[in-house]
């Protein structure tokens, strides 16, 4: 079977699947088929696949059943076009087994990623937790990384931000550690906190004003759900610590 022709967007969903790792059907129907039918982008992603640019993984259940990830072919095209190190050639993961807590909150970030990129963050700019980790530069193997590092716009201004997502729930000790990372990692960044529900996004802000890692920059984190963000991104209503809305305004 000849290869089919790369073609702009072919590139881009190779770029994509290297850099989130693993992406559902549904995901990558949303960035790149937006008004197409589920079955045009299956179609095209499988011919990728059998063309050894993609590689995929069945579930028996689920609701993201197809998971399609990054393949030695695909990489090396993106070498070829210049979007991909030449040292990153054979970075593609591990053929997944089962659905377990570690790939669904990488999804879950994906979701939280596209939706951002729709709303004000610049795609570009994205730089994922797998490239991170990648250039973890004197960082040993156990160290933690933010979700996502990226650039957002509003009122034609560029502000500098970080994603943090809680899929489980991070224990009354652990939140010290978790926000002192992200203030001396990402200083200059404005953190973006996504918790799984209305509820934890309540309790999770009371514990985090009493760590008090804040207690000089309320304004340095601002929380919302993760439903509401998945669906709405920025325009989710984010607030600070103090219950302010997202200032889409200052510099």
């Amino acid at each position: 079977m000849p290869q089919p022709s790369l073609t702009p967007r072919d590139l881009s969903i190779l770029w994509y699947a290297w850099q989130q790792r693993f992406v559902a059907v549904r995901q990558f129907q949303r960035l790149f088929w937006p008004q197409g039918a589920t079955v045009t982008a299956r179609n095209r992603l499988n011919e990728l696949r059998d063309a050894g640019f993609l590689a995929s993984e069945t579930f028996p259940v689920g609701a993201d059943r197809t998971l399609y990830f990054s393949a030695k072919a695909g990489n090396l095209a993106l070498v070829e076009a210049g979007l991909l190190p030449e040292a990153f050639g054979g970075d593609y993961p591990r053929r997944p087994k089962e659905m377990t807590l570690n790939l669904d909150h990488d999804l879950r970030v994906t979701d939280l990623r596209i939706a951002i990129e729709e709303t004000g963050g610049i795609p570009i700019t994205w730089t994922s937790d797998h490239q991170l980790r990648q250039n973890r530069g004197s960082a040993g193997p156990n160290t933690r990384f933010a979700d996502g590092l990226f650039e957002w716009e509003a009122q034609g201004k560029r502000r500098l931000a970080v994603l943090e997502y809680e899929n489980a729930r991070y224990n009354r000790d652990r939140w010290p550690n978790v926000l002192l990372r992200l203030r001396s990692k990402h200083s200059d960044r404005l953190v973006f906190l996504v918790c799984r529900t209305p509820a934890r996004v309540r309790s999770a802000t009371a514990i985090i004003r009493a760590t008090r890692v804040y207690a000089d920059r309320s304004d340095g984190l601002v929380i919302a759900d993760f439903p509401s963000v998945a669906e709405k991104g920025l325009k989710a209503g984010f607030v600070d610590l103090e219950g302010r809305p997202l200032d889409w305004t200052s510099a």
